[in-house]
C-alpha cells in the first residue's frame, strides 16, 4: 500500500528545489546585470594648492580616458581656513586658470564652485555657508561663479560647499544664481521642490575597494559610490597623512576600469545619467537617519562610508531595527524577571520600589534620547533594555501578587 504522505513530501521537496532555483537564478541575474557607478571628486584646487601634484593627477586621469570633478576655490583665504576672523583673499590666477582650461579641453576634468573663500564663518562649526543670510550667499556664489567662468571659459553649474555643509538658504541661492547640481554629503538639508541634482560624496579612497566588495555582495542592481579626495590624501604632498601615491592612484584607476561591472563617471556625468533628484536624496536621508538608530555593525548605510542605493533600503533597515530591539527588550525582560523572582525573594515592598525606580529611569533615558528629536543607537539600546527590564520587573511583581492573593 502506497503511503499517502509520499506524494505530499515529494511535492514539498520539489517546491523547495524550484524556489531555490528561482532564488539562485534571480541572484545570478542581479549579479550579472549589476552596474556599479564610481564617481571621482577632487576638492580644494585654489591659489594655495599644490599645482604640480594636481597637474599630475589630471594627467593620470587623462591617460585613463576618464573625467574628474574638481572643486575649485575662487578666492581662498590667505591664512587658516578654520579661523573665521577677517583675512586677505587670494584669487585664482591666470596660470592656474590655464591648467584648468587645458584639462577641460582634454575632457579630463570638469569644474565645480567649491565655496567662495573656503573660510569658516563660525569657530563652533566648520561651514562657510551655513547660517549666512540668503543675500550674502547669493553674492558669494555670484562672484565666485563669475571668476571661474572667466578663467575657464565654460559655464559653471555645479556647487560643492566647503566641508559639505550648507542650509536651506544655500538651496534657494543656488536656484537663484543658476546652479543645477549640488555635490555635498549624505546628510545635508533638502527642499522637496528643489530642481537640483543631489550627488553627495559617500566615501574616501581608503575605503573604496572594501565598499565595492560590499555592494557586490548586496542585491542592489545599480549602486553608486562617490569618492572624495584631496591633495593631502597623496603621500607626495603629505608623507605622514597620505594614504596613496600617484602611482597607486594610477593603479587604482586602471583596476577600476578593468572591472566589467564598474563604470567611472564625473559628478555631472552621473547627474545626467542617473536620477539624483530631490526625491531620491530625501529618501536616502530618511533611510540614513533610520540606519543610524542601529549600532555601527548593524547599520546599512553610513555617511561618508557608504554608497547610494538605487532602491530604498527602508524595509531592510526596519527589519533590522525590529529584530535587534525586540531581542534587547526580551533580554531585559528575562533578566529582570529572574532578578525580581529569585534575588529579591519575598521582599514585596522592595520589589515594588525597584520596579518604580526602573520605570523612572526608563522614562528619563527616553526623554533624554528624544531631547533633540533625533534617535541615536546608544539611547535606543539603553531604552530597549530598561523598557524590557520594566516589563520583567512588573510582570514578576504582578505574578507574585496573584500567587500571594491565591494563598
Amino acid at each position: 500500500m502506497i503511503n499517502a504522505r509520499i506524494p505530499s513530501r515529494c511535492a514539498l521537496v520539489l517546491a523547495i528545489l524550484l524556489a531555490s532555483g528561482l532564488l539562485m537564478s534571480c541572484t545570478t541575474q542581479t549579479s550579472a546585470t549589476r552596474r556599479i557607478t564610481v564617481v571621482l571628486r577632487y576638492d580644494d584646487y585654489s591659489a594655495k594648492s599644490p599645482l604640480e601634484l594636481e597637474t599630475q593627477i589630471f594627467d593620470i586621469v587623462h591617460q585613463q580616458g576618464l573625467t574628474l570633478t574638481v572643486g575649485v576655490i575662487p578666492y581662498i583665504c590667505e591664512g587658516d581656513v578654520h579661523d573665521p576672523s577677517s583675512q586677505t583673499l587670494l584669487p585664482l590666477d591666470e596660470t592656474r586658470g590655464a591648467v584648468l582650461r587645458e584639462a577641460i579641453a582634454q575632457g579630463s576634468i570638469e569644474v565645480g564652485l567649491h565655496g567662495y573663500s573656503h573660510q569658516t564663518s563660525s569657530a563652533q562649526s566648520m561651514s562657510e555657508f551655513t547660517g549666512l543670510d540668503y543675500a550674502d550667499q547669493v553674492e558669494r556664489m555670484t562672484q565666485g561663479k563669475a571668476l571661474l567662468e572667466e578663467l575657464t571659459g565654460t559655464p559653471v553649474t555645479m556647487f560643492i560647499p566647503p566641508w559639505n555643509a550648507y542650509d536651506l538658504n544655500t538651496l534657494r541661492a543656488l536656484d537663484t544664481v543658476g546652479f543645477s547640481i549640488l555635490s555635498a554629503g549624505v546628510g545635508g538639508a533638502i527642499s522637496p521642490d528643489s530642481s537640483l541634482s543631489f550627488v553627495p560624496a559617500t566615501c574616501y579612497p581608503e575605503t573604496l575597494r572594501d565598499l565595492i566588495a560590499k555592494v557586490r555582495a548586496s542585491d542592489d542592481p545599480a549602486p553608486a559610490i562617490v569618492v572624495l579626495f584631496h591633495c593631502y590624501n597623496f603621500v607626495e604632498q603629505a608623507p605622514y597623512r597620505g594614504i596613496l601615491s600617484l602611482d597607486e592612484f594610477a593603479d587604482l584607476l586602471a583596476w577600476l576600469k578593468s572591472q566589467d561591472d564598474i563604470q567611472i563617471l564625473s559628478v555631472a556625468q552621473a547627474a545626467a545619467t542617473h536620477q539624483f533628484d530631490a526625491a531620491r536624496y530625501q529618501r536616502d536621508r530618511t533611510d540614513l537617519a533610520l540606519s543610524e538608530a542601529l549600532p555601527p555593525y548593524w547599520q546599512v548605510q553610513v555617511a561618508d562610508n557608504g554608497f547610494l542605493p538605487s532602491n530604498s533600503l527602508r524595509w531592510q533597515i526596519i527589519l533590522r531595527l525590529v529584530c535587534l530591539y525586540s531581542a534587547l527588550l526580551f533580554i531585559g525582560a528575562i533578566l529582570f524577571f529572574a532578578t525580581q523572582r529569585f534575588l529579591l525573594g519575598k521582599a514585596r515592598t522592595l520589589s515594588r520600589v525597584f520596579a518604580w525606580v526602573t520605570t523612572g529611569a526608563t522614562i528619563g533615558i527616553l526623554a533624554y534620547m528624544l531631547r533633540d528629536l533625533q534617535i541615536n543607537w546608544r539611547g535606543a539600546v539603553a531604552t530597549s533594555l530598561t523598557l524590557g527590564a520594566c516589563a520583567g520587573l512588573w510582570l514578576a511583581y504582578l505574578v507574585r501578587g496573584r500567587r500571594d492573593y491565591a494563598k
